[in-house]
């Protein structure tokens, strides 16, 4: 795929790990970042948009209707959902339909090869 021709969208409150995934991203895709509700919506709204890769585990306990509002948003469209979580949840994820399941710390070689192969 051509450098910027889609979007990856990164739900994350940490910013020393939204910044390490943002470098890790940004030179093949336009990396969109998201910490509240109205961001989420606004992003998710994107035609580019490719994957979202989120971390529904936040001190402030907006993850999870973060994570409810992507899946909703996002459903009919099926693009994928990556959690990179400090939380090992696998087997909730499965059934939530969650794409894939990364327990932090997460390589950023790891986490770029799989946005690639989506």
């Amino acid at each position: 795929m051509a450098a910027h021709t889609s979007a990856v969208l990164i739900i994350e409150h940490d910013p020393l790990i939204q910044s390490l995934y943002t470098r890790t991203l940004q030179h093949e895709y336009v990396v969109l970042t998201a910490q509240t509700v109205k961001q989420c919506e606004m992003h998710c709204g994107r035609l580019d948009l490719r994957v979202v890769i989120i971390e529904p585990h936040r001190p402030d306990g907006l993850g999870v209707q973060l994570l409810a509002l992507v899946q909703q948003q996002l459903h009919d469209r099926h693009i994928p959902i990556i959690v990179c979580s400090v939380l090992n949840a696998q087997r909730t994820a499965q059934d939530a339909g969650i794409f894939r399941y990364l327990v932090k710390p997460v390589s950023p070689d790891v986490l770029r090869q799989l946005v690639i192969q989506i």
